[in-house]
């Protein structure tokens, strides 16, 4: 083979690879808004550029930390969860400990085409689709109102997760559904999905003796757009304001009080155009390839 002819193989070889293995994104640094952003009040976007990045993912992530007064956005790529390959957007909002009656809420948009995370484009769609209604569960008691309670504090305590060092404090060969533990401080209850298989929900209750300050309730889903499914990321709840408060059946009663939803077809709806552009990318890059395998069965 003449060496212009392999300079030319390479370069067909290694424009090929670049296409498929380098993502273009969106990189916006994080902006206040002294006002929350809607579908009707979409701001224009500034000091924002492009990265050529080999990070899996392209992001853009919008929320308000003080009950929906302000918001903040920021665009960037980054490698996203560990196990996730699809796109997806996460949405969620959190109590913190204390009785500011703060909540903040926000969405996380994951994707994985060239610049689909252009906040210009895509915020819109991402807001009318979501819905995030809020609600505040009962606060904690203080450390007097716990002393001078008729009865002692009890909490909920089970544990499903298949590394028990994973639940806290370690629960040895607590595995009941029914049982209960005298507690002096509050309770916990953590669920999450399962980081192997994405689906199945691993529950750790138990009573907390840390007294650090945290979240009192966190509630986050996540929505996988390529299969159209829902997922319960995690949920945190920490209380001590009754009898086994941190139950499954209390959580499942105050989860009833609030609003965390994707419709997917709103999303889906003015997407066409996307999906053409990536048609017409995918198109290209198989005749580009389809090309080089002509060329070499004809060399050769």
């Amino acid at each position: 083979m003449k060496s212009t002819e392999f300079y030319f193989l390479v370069l067909l070889l290694t424009a090929s690879v670049t296409i498929v293995s380098t993502l273009m994104c969106y990189d916006c640094p994080l902006h206040h808004y002294d006002f929350l952003i809607t579908p009707d009040n979409i701001p224009n976007f500034m000091n924002c550029t492009t990265i050529d990045t080999k990070q899996n993912f392209c992001s853009l992530n919008f929320y308000s930390d003080d009950n929906g007064k302000t918001s903040k956005l920021r665009a960037n790529p980054n490698k996203g969860d560990e196990h996730a390959s699809v796109s997806y957007i996460s949405a969620g909002f959190d109590v913190p400990r204390g009785f500011d009656n703060t909540i903040s809420f926000g969405l996380l948009y994951q994707c994985m085409t060239d610049n689909c995370n252009n906040p210009q484009m895509i915020l819109k769609r991402i807001l009318e689709a979501s819905t995030i209604e809020t609600y505040k569960p009962p606060q904690l008691s203080s450390a007097t109102d716990l002393s001078s309670r008729a009865e002692p504090l009890t909490c909920f305590t089970y544990n499903n997760f298949t590394n028990s060092d994973e639940c806290k404090p370690l629960f040895h060969n607590r595995q009941s559904s029914n049982a209960a533990e005298v507690c002096s401080t509050y309770c916990v209850t953590e669920i999450h999905i399962d980081s192997i298989d994405l689906k199945t929900e691993r529950m750790c209750s138990y009573c907390e003796q840390d007294t650090k300050e945290r979240f009192s309730y966190i509630d986050e889903r996540v929505y996988l757009l390529d299969q159209r499914i829902s997922r319960l990321q995690q949920l945190e709840y920490i209380c001590n304001t009754s009898r086994d408060c941190n139950s499954l059946e209390n959580i499942r009663q105050i989860q009833q009080r609030y609003r965390i939803e994707f419709d997917f077809d709103k999303f889906f709806k003015n997407s066409g155009t996307s999906m053409l552009i990536l048609s017409v990318r995918m198109q290209y890059i198989g005749y580009f390839l389809f090309i080089i395998v002509i060329w070499l069965n004809n060399k050769y």
